[in-house]
């Protein structure tokens, strides 16, 4: 029906559907809902330390040397040593970046001060603090996967290539899904009378 035909329904009616049009379109610019879907947001902060990072990053791949069980010329070649550490360092960033992408939602903003980097995220009011910690590990075990992944297609290491990015993609997911879930609401109910 158009305006014009409605007109027919009578003032009252037309302006009772004014009223309702002007209210919903207000009502539509004035809000400005984040992406999340909620009005109230909170800011969580996950700290990483970068120091542990290496360290695990140093111990996989020395691993993996060792476990290659060939000539002491192939741990040297596989094992990560400080020279490589402004490499991995690189690596990092890159997967730092890869990470806002999937956490564009949340928006995130990364920042390293001394040893420790800072992921901080917006999230949704009713976000539950005991995810915190397993935050912190899903985003340490990504960053850790991705940076191995990069190093075993470096050193043309294909099934530990495979292996860590299938094991980046699973981190990925399980940050996504821990930012995603929500608690239902607690609701009272009465007692009978």
């Amino acid at each position: 029906m158009t305006k014009n035909n409605l007109s027919a329904l009578g003032p009252f009616v037309m302006s009772l559907i004014d009223s309702a049009i002007r209210a919903v379109t207000a009502r539509m610019s004035d809000s400005r809902q984040p992406v999340c879907g909620v009005s109230k947001l909170r800011e969580v902060t996950v700290e990483i330390d970068l120091g542990l990072l290496r360290s695990d990053i140093v111990e996989a791949t020395g691993y993996a040397a060792v476990k290659s069980g060939r000539e002491n010329s192939d741990f040297d070649r596989v094992a990560i040593c400080e020279n490589d550490f402004p490499l991995l360092d690189s690596y990092r960033r890159e997967a730092q970046r890869t990470l806002s992408v999937h956490l564009c939602r949340y928006l995130p903003m990364w920042s390293e001060t001394n040893d420790t980097l800072r992921l901080r995220l917006s999230v949704p009011a009713d976000f539950s603090k005991a995810f915190i910690a397993p935050l912190t590990d899903g985003v340490h075990a990504y960053l850790l996967q991705s940076m191995l992944s990069r190093w075993c297609a470096l050193i043309s290491d294909t099934a530990g290539t495979e292996a860590a990015v299938s094991r980046a993609e699973q981190a990925v997911s399980d940050i996504i899904g821990m930012l995603a879930y929500r608690l239902r609401p607690v609701t009272r109910r009465m007692p009978p009378i």
